[in-house]
């Protein structure tokens, strides 16, 4: 045998062993942050003037357990992704690279379905302008809004739901129960067409009189439920200040004055969470959390725990005399959840 012929063979053997290390390390990485598998769980349940819950872990981990109201809200438990194929978002200029792949709705709304999967909701759907019409008409007919999301990442409502001279379909569909999750400009100012974007600067029928800050400022101060469920977007472009409008509201995440990282606003028996920053990873999270732990315009954190439990750990939480609309919002993980569940209770 030639030494050429064995400095080859033995390359090739070290590439194979490298390949399978990777695989390995991969494979570790993948089991992980799998959600609700391998050893993690939680329950809850109603027991008078508390609520007691418990959660199981695989190992050591941190954990966080609160006890939130909603009032009459009915939770998400299933989203409609909108994605309209070979369209770009209004506002993308694609002159970052990162930024730029952020801005392909595509891979936005591919982050925001596997954040909510780790955060216990499965039941995801990608329809197009012309679903999206089918399917909000269909539950406003069935009235089966209520409980349904719908993740808006274009900066506009196709013309197929909203055209600028009314809420349109989308309104109607949230007053009906549906919550939209909103990324991008003011809703409202824009309408996608078939071919393009046309301004309609019709914001007021979702925030009426808001103002909205066009910098993309950082916030200064922890809001509601920011540490609770671990939110992280901390950007303020795009934030409607809700303050003077006369409308109900709930603004949470991260703070600088009356403006959030997350605001919920009401629509009848839904709402619309817009969620500010430009575009970012921190947002798709921060929807799929929201979205699992069923915030609202209305919610008030009643109780919470937090700590390290090794196996398996339980507790009480104060319902402080509220009624209505319960859950139970159990987390596991510090700076990233790998795990979360809500249980209405």
């Amino acid at each position: 045998m030639n030494i050429s012929m064995h400095l080859s063979r033995k390359r090739a053997a070290e590439a194979a062993i490298v390949i399978a290390v990777c695989a390995v390390i991969f494979i570790g990485e993948a089991y992980a942050y799998l959600p609700d598998d391998y050893g993690y769980g939680s329950s809850a349940s109603d027991a008078g003037e508390y609520a007691e819950y418990s959660v199981t872990v695989n190992g050591s981990h941190e954990y966080a357990a609160s006890l939130i109201s909603c009032g009459d809200y009915v939770p998400v438990t299933s989203v409609y992704l909108f994605l309209e194929e070979g369209r770009t978002s209004q506002y993308s200029d694609g002159n970052d690279f990162f930024l730029s792949r952020m801005d392909e709705p595509g891979f936005y709304l591919e982050q925001t379905r596997t954040s909510l999967g780790i955060c216990g909701i499965d039941d995801t759907e990608y329809v197009d302008m012309d679903g999206l019409a089918e399917a909000l008409s269909s539950d406003i007919s069935e009235g089966t809004a209520a409980g349904k999301g719908l993740v808006m990442v274009y900066g506009a409502f196709p013309m197929t739901v909203y055209d600028g001279t009314s809420g349109g379909t989308a309104l109607e569909w949230m007053e009906a129960g549906g919550t939209v999750y909103w990324v991008g400009p003011a809703p409202g100012d824009y309408v996608m067409t078939r071919d393009g974007y046309e301004y309609a600067g019709g914001r007021a029928f979702f925030t009426g009189t808001a103002e909205y800050l066009a910098d993309d400022i950082p916030a200064d101060t922890e809001g509601p439920f920011r540490k609770e469920l671990q939110l992280k977007g901390d950007l303020l472009q795009n934030a409607p200040d809700m303050s003077g409008t006369g409308m109900e509201s709930l603004t949470a995440g991260y703070m600088s004055g009356s403006l959030g990282t997350l605001t919920f606003v009401k629509e009848g028996s839904g709402q619309i969470c817009i969620a500010a920053g430009g575009v970012s990873l921190f947002q798709a999270e921060d929807i799929a959390s929201v979205a699992s732990a069923g915030l609202c315009w209305c919610s008030v954190l009643l109780d919470s725990q937090s700590g390290t439990t090794h196996g398996s750990g339980s507790g009480t939480l104060d319902k402080n005399g509220a009624s209505g609309t319960l859950c139970v919002y159990v987390t596991v993980g510090d700076a990233y959840q790998i795990y979360a569940c809500r249980h209405q209770i």
